[in-house]
């Protein structure tokens, strides 16, 4: 009884044999082994430390992976993660390894690459003038004012070497066909040295998008007039007025037509001369009439000469004027 027993151990293990290979070959048939290759999978970075950026580095590796079919089924390339260990390293050039972290059944075969090289530069800040840009113009009629930028500057951080190399940013706005005032939102985009828009710059930019106002008049006709100052009072005993010079001796000035058209020049406020015994020289503002606007020239100085009297008599009344200039129109839309 004892030998049948003993003799029955060899086919007891051939038994389970031929049941595990049955169910390898049961499996394998049902659930094969697949391969699968996963492209342009991200790298991350883990570890970096404070003050540091990363300056360039390879952004994405090919994975080819096995595992069986109801698991690679399933398998998607964000439940894959890719990364690099920059802790400890410090600013300069790294060839560190690849790290790749798998769903559960699946077995990496190769990464390409296994290492990147990371270059690592210093963090740092820098703040930025905000240049407002308009393209196009507002339809025929009107014309545009001075754009304003809110804010004026933004903020970079970033790697120092990046940052070196941007010297503005742009706040770009259309004004095409545009009848009222301008007020958008508009992304900030950085300028290289050379004044071109730098691509994917890799910087925090904040904020990141600015206010833009560009305000939208009608195009009035305008008008250059002489300047005239009046003079009051009288110098010193022995001195008299030789000359009375504004600076500029004329102004452009815009209005209705209309309201041009009768306006021969342009009276700045009056400058008393009373007692005076050497030249003034005064910014005085300009006296302009109710519809009429000259942005440009809101004030002009004057210079009023005096010296000995010549036995010519002074002329009588406010004193002496500066001598009329020849004025000239502009249509709209003219110089």
């Amino acid at each position: 009884m004892v030998k049948e027993r003993g003799s029955r151990w060899p086919i007891k293990v051939l038994s389970l044999l031929l049941a595990v290979f049955l169910w390898m070959y049961v499996t394998n048939e049902l659930n094969p082994t697949k391969e699968q290759v996963l492209r342009q999978i991200p790298v991350e970075t883990r570890g970096l430390g404070a003050g540091l950026a990363v300056l360039n580095m390879s952004r994405q590796v090919t994975l080819r992976v096995q595992g069986n079919q109801n698991v690679m089924a399933d398998l998607a390339a964000r439940s894959v993660e890719v990364s690099v260990d920059l802790s400890g390293v410090k600013a300069g050039k790294s060839r560190l390894p690849v790290s790749v972290k798998l769903p559960p059944g699946v077995r990496l075969v190769d990464v390409t690459p296994d290492e990147i090289m990371v270059e690592i530069d210093r963090l740092a800040e820098k703040h930025v003038h905000i240049k407002p840009e308009v393209t196009s113009r507002p339809a025929e009629g009107y014309r545009q004012m001075k754009a304003v930028v809110k804010p004026s500057q933004v903020v970079l951080k970033g790697p120092q070497k990046v940052l070196a190399g941007i010297d503005a940013a742009l706040a770009r706005v259309d004004l095409r066909d545009r009848t009222v005032n301008v007020l958008e939102t508009v992304p900030v985009q950085l300028l290289d040295k050379q004044g071109k828009v730098v691509e994917k710059p890799g910087v925090d930019i904040v904020p990141a998008q600015v206010e833009v106002f560009v305000p939208i008049v009608v195009e009035l006709p305008s008008r250059t007039v002489p300047v005239k100052v009046p003079v009051t009072g009288v110098p010193a005993e022995g001195l008299e007025v030789t000359a009375v010079i504004p600076e500029p001796k004329t102004v452009t000035v815009t209005g209705r037509w209309e309201v041009l058209a009768g306006i021969r020049e342009i009276t700045a406020e009056a400058v008393d001369i009373t007692g005076v015994k050497e030249d003034v020289l005064r910014a005085v503002r300009l006296r302009l009439p109710a519809g009429v606007t000259s942005p440009a020239t809101p004030e002009v100085r004057v210079l009023i000469r005096v010296g000995p009297v010549t036995g010519q008599p002074q002329a009588p009344g406010p004193g002496t004027q500066a001598p009329p200039q020849e004025d000239r129109d502009t249509a709209p839309g003219g110089a």
